[in-house]
């Protein structure tokens, strides 16, 4: 092979070769604008996401706060209707259980036909007395009604 023939052959290995290196370059550049398009949206739908996020989490804390401050609501009215039902039950029980109380005696004990279910009755009726705490009540003195 004379020199000639191998710079020919040179030349056209070359020129293979920068054509081989175009079209690779070619395909990176076309590789890294598509992946930069992709790379965009899907920035995108990490900002949606991120806000989407955001916003339901301020939600669930906002309902977190509302729930929290109806149960608080929810205990007091609670508490109060268990203060208002207890006073309600003092006023209609205790003087009964007072009766029932002050009616206790050895004679009625003698005369009962059961004496043992007898003073059952009366350890019941002391016990809704106590549970009510009806002492209390029975010592505050009663405002008459007025005409």
């Amino acid at each position: 092979m004379s020199i000639e023939e191998r710079k020919d052959a040179q030349i056209d290995e070359l020129v293979s070769a920068a054509s081989d290196l175009k079209h690779e370059i070619s395909k990176l550049n076309y590789d890294s604008v598509d992946t930069i398009t992709r790379l965009g949206v899907y920035t995108k739908k990490t900002r949606r996401m991120t806000w989407a996020l955001v916003i339901s989490l301020v939600v669930d804390i906002i309902l977190t706060v509302l729930v929290t401050l109806n149960v608080f609501s929810i205990n007091h009215l609670t508490e109060r209707l268990n203060i208002a039902q207890t006073i309600n039950r003092q006023r209609a029980l205790c003087p009964l259980y007072q009766l029932f109380l002050d009616s206790k005696s050895e004679v009625g004990r003698a005369h009962a036909p059961d004496p043992v279910k007898y003073d059952q009755a009366f350890a019941v009726i002391q016990d809704g007395f106590n549970a009510l705490k009806c002492t209390e009540f029975i010592n505050k003195p009663v405002v008459p009604f007025k005409k």
